[in-house]
């Protein structure tokens, strides 16, 4: 919710200052003086409306929640891919997609794996050059392609539904939690309100690595008791670290004590980027992939996923839990699978830049013509 709520806000801010700001188009000359915005300005802004609030959405659900969590449950050693170069220009690709459009086809197991274990829909694969195989997700542009060709542009918003739900029940428990808590102790309302909601989570994750189902999501949420019983740990984890995150800057600032400013902010800067990489994001990663390993035998998967983690999850029916734990989640994502994540984490960041700066190039130029149309009204 933070990272689209943040371009929203964005997005929010500066049509506010169209209408009311000191150095805005509104400006109060006096008391009783102001510009008045041309009659056509509100058309302007709900075009700007309707085009810009799905690229909030895709850059901002999409390629910074969804296609991580895409990542982090990739196999990046199954063999069930079809080559395709980054070199082949766009008509091929569109060419490819239609390929695969109408729908993903069961991959069979590899002989001799265990049952289960390619669960993916054939997608393809990035190779370089020299041919060398690379899993789908260390290229945005081979990721956006494999969620394209499962739905179509409707894709990029699956599962935006039961996140919203997520996030709008997480602060209605939020609130009642801090109603209760002193304000000191607000911040360990977050922990309470994510466990109580595990079910909706971990079904999200579900929905967006599995193909259009026309089951609605509360509907594929798994048993809470099953479920709290997988990820408790994993998600007090994640709160943790997350607290850690959140209270490092204040820290770093308070501990360096220096008088250069400019310096503190720096330090301050790579020690808050530090704990994000070193601990929030291994903790994510191991709450998903946990999530992940709960997915229903009978849901196939539009990425390349090995539900046996290696041959570390045992299915219930075998005596076995039938999820990974915490230990095996994070030995079983390999050192290559963790700098591609990073890597990607890189580039979502920067798409989100360019999408900004997009959004700025269409808003600035509007802005300037509004105020050059505005009139006078006492």
């Amino acid at each position: 919710m933070l990272p689209v709520s943040s371009g929203v806000a964005i997005a929010t801010a500066v049509y506010r200052r169209l209408a009311d700001s000191p150095v805005s188009l509104s400006k109060r000359h006096t008391n009783t003086t102001q510009d008045q915005l041309p009659p056509w300005s509100l058309l302007i802004v709900l075009i700007d409306w309707i085009i810009f609030l799905p690229l909030l959405i895709i850059t901002f659900y999409t390629f910074q929640r969804v296609f991580p969590v895409l990542a982090m449950v990739e196999d990046e050693n199954d063999s069930a891919y079809d080559r395709v170069s980054l070199d082949d220009d766009e008509t091929a690709s569109f060419a490819d997609d239609a390929a695969f459009h109408n729908g993903p086809k069961k991959v069979p197991d590899a002989p001799g794996a265990p049952a289960g274990h390619a669960s993916a829909s054939r997608a393809p694969a990035v190779h370089t050059p020299a041919g060398r195989t690379l899993p789908i997700t260390s290229s945005i542009r081979a990721t956006t392609r494999l969620v394209r060709s499962n739905g179509g542009f409707g894709a990029f918003f699956r599962g935006f539904a039961c996140y919203f739900a997520y996030t709008l029940l997480t602060s209605i428990i939020l609130v009642i939690f801090m109603l209760v808590l002193p304000t000191s102790l607000a911040f360990l309302a977050l922990l309470p309100a994510s466990l109580a909601l595990v079910q909706l989570d971990t079904a999200w994750l579900h929905i967006v690595m599995t193909p259009r189902s026309p089951i609605r999501f509360w509907s594929r949420a798994p048993a809470f008791r099953r479920t709290l019983e997988a990820t408790a740990r994993p998600v007090a984890l994640l709160w943790l670290v997350t607290q850690i995150a959140r209270f490092t800057p204040s820290l770093v600032a308070w501990a360096i004590n220096a008088n250069d400013n400019n310096w503190k902010d720096v330090v301050v800067v790579l020690a808050s980027l530090a704990v994000v990489v070193l601990l929030v994001i291994p903790a994510h990663v191991v709450l998903v992939r946990v999530q992940a390993s709960l997915l229903p035998e009978a849901d196939d998967t539009i990425i390349p996923f090995d539900r046996s983690f290696g041959g570390a999850v045992v299915p219930a029916v075998l005596g076995g839990k039938g999820y990974v734990s915490m230990t095996e989640a994070w030995n079983t994502f390999s050192a290559a699978a963790w700098r591609r994540l990073v890597q990607l984490y890189v580039k979502v960041f920067l798409v989100g830049i360019a999408a900004i700066l997009i959004m700025a190039a269409v808003i600035i130029p509007e802005y300037m013509l509004l105020h050059a149309q505005s009139t006078r009204k006492q």
